[in-house]
């Protein structure tokens, strides 16, 4: 089987296969002294970013070092991307698989979702900081169909005008059941 392998194009002296691999090209380099070194070519080492899990290359141009994404290196080569979309999703949620068979260009919104659908990112009162529980929530909701005022939900229930407002504004806690929101999703 033939791997593909296309040029970086911002990095013209490395390659990138469809696997996620990154493969420097032999090249002669210039230092500042004016020296000329010819670089041999070699597979790159990847790298995992401590904070974050993705895969990460270090790759050299201009006598400057720049570290950057495996799977947005992928997707750049080999997806197209008309629409201009901003971020690159692993679609098995592994963000060691840098595949192009795994990756796909989407929206903020979309790698968020996603996210959530696969059971990466944590919803209500699963996430860490989290003032809030379901029972709570409904409980605002149903106060917020009353009329109420937010001022006064927030009083009454005890929390913050800001966390009330934005489950009152289906901002937050959007995956609890409640008939006023799916009411709302119905008419769309």
């Amino acid at each position: 089987m033939n791997i593909l392998w296309k040029k970086i194009t911002e990095f013209d002296t490395y390659s990138v296969s469809e696997e996620g691999k990154v493969w420097r090209d032999e090249h002669e380099m210039t230092y500042s002294n004016g020296r000329v070194r010819t670089m041999p070519e070699k597979e790159k080492q990847i790298q995992v970013r401590p904070k974050t899990g993705y895969n990460t290359v270090n790759l050299f141009k201009k006598q400057k070092y720049r570290q950057l994404y495996v799977h947005r290196l992928v997707a750049e080569a080999f997806i197209p991307n008309p629409d201009n979309l901003p971020q690159v999703n692993h679609k098995d949620g592994d963000k060691s698989n840098n595949h192009v068979s795994n990756l796909e260009w989407c929206s903020a919104l979309h790698n968020m979702r996603h996210s959530v659908d696969i059971g990466l990112r944590p919803l209500g009162k699963d996430v860490h900081n989290s003032i809030l529980n379901e029972e709570i929530v409904v409980q605002i909701l149903d106060l917020y169909d009353t009329k109420m005022k937010i001022t006064k939900i927030a009083e009454l229930v005890g929390y913050g005008l800001y966390v009330v407002k934005h489950v009152c504004y289906n901002e937050t806690w959007k995956h609890v059941k409640h008939p006023r929101l799916e009411c709302k999703y119905l008419k769309n």
